[in-house]
């Protein structure tokens, strides 16, 4: 199965890393449903477009000193994808280029 992760820090207190990266994963397009987890992470579906079948991407917010630290993961929905054409780097770096930015 074809995934991607990262993390990053912002300077910023964990609810308002939450509420960005909620931002973020609605903004990536193509969003069929989204699912608040645990109070500190969130997961959305994507539908499918002509590279790909469809990507869950999670994203979890944790306190660290003097900020957050943010995970992203991006995964194909359909467990035989090997090839994802870039699909899943694409997600984690858009999401996390808006959650630094905004």
């Amino acid at each position: 199965m074809s995934s991607f992760e990262e993390e990053a820090f912002i300077p910023v207190a964990p609810a308002e890393a939450m509420e960005r990266l909620k931002d973020a994963l609605q903004a990536l397009g193509r969003v069929k449903s989204a699912k608040v987890m645990a109070g500190n992470s969130i997961s959305v579906k994507t539908g499918i477009s002509i590279k790909s079948w469809g990507e869950t991407v999670t994203g979890s917010v944790g306190p660290a000193s003097d900020g957050t630290v943010v995970h992203v993961r991006s995964q194909s929905r359909v467990r035989t994808t090997l090839i994802d054409y870039g699909r899943n780097r694409q997600n984690v770096k858009q999401v996390i280029e808006m959650i630094q930015v905004a």
